[in-house]
């Protein structure tokens, strides 16, 4: 996966693990709000709306590898907002999260850890969910989610160099929607 492991010997046994980097640091900040409209006439009282951001960056660095590097899985810009309505029994919600390019693998490609041409990353992705939550009674209720409804997809490419515009495809992992129902009980 291109990431730094050492394999432990001894006899027939072997194991390998990760070993952490020489230095890292994320430096960041997170901002949310949420709005329940209870002010609202009516049936409109029942809507609300929510949101945050993360807006982070980070660095480490290895000896081994001998360049500076984002820390894997650690994306710049990640953010969810939802809106919706419910009431005691009732709940309807659709959900957007997004995630901002992010490094996967150091060298996936093979050119060299100091070769930052062959890291893996994926480019950023943003889904969307629907999901209904319905109490029968105080024991029972029922739900309905539909996931990535938007249809969106991974996308894993190299780093490339400006000759390469960028980037050169790797693979794209498209599962489509996802649609789930069923009864939650409450003893």
């Amino acid at each position: 996966d291109g990431f730094r492991t050492r394999t432990i010997t001894g006899g027939f046994n072997s194991v390998t693990t990760f070993i952490n980097g020489d230095s890292a640091q994320v430096y960041g900040v997170e901002i949310s709000g949420q709005q329940n409209f209870t002010f609202l006439p009516g049936v409109l009282g029942g809507l609300f709306a929510s949101g945050n951001i993360t807006l982070s960056d980070s660095k480490a660095t290895d000896a081994q590898i001998g360049r500076e590097f984002t820390l894997p899985d650690q994306s710049n810009v990640t953010y969810n907002i939802s809106a919706g309505w419910e009431n005691d029994s009732l709940s309807v919600r659709w959900s957007g999260n997004f995630t901002g390019e992010r490094l996967i693998a150091i060298n996936a490609g093979f050119l060299g850890l100091e070769d930052a041409r062959s890291d893996l990353l994926e480019r950023s992705r943003f889904s969307m969910d629907v999901n209904v939550r319905f109490d029968l009674n105080d024991m029972i209720q029922v739900y309905f989610d539909a996931l990535n409804i938007n249809d969106a997809e991974d996308r894993n490419f190299f780093r490339g160099d400006p000759e390469t515009l960028g980037g050169i495809f790797n693979l794209i992992e498209n599962y489509g929607a996802t649609y789930q129902a069923g009864v939650r009980l409450r003893f």
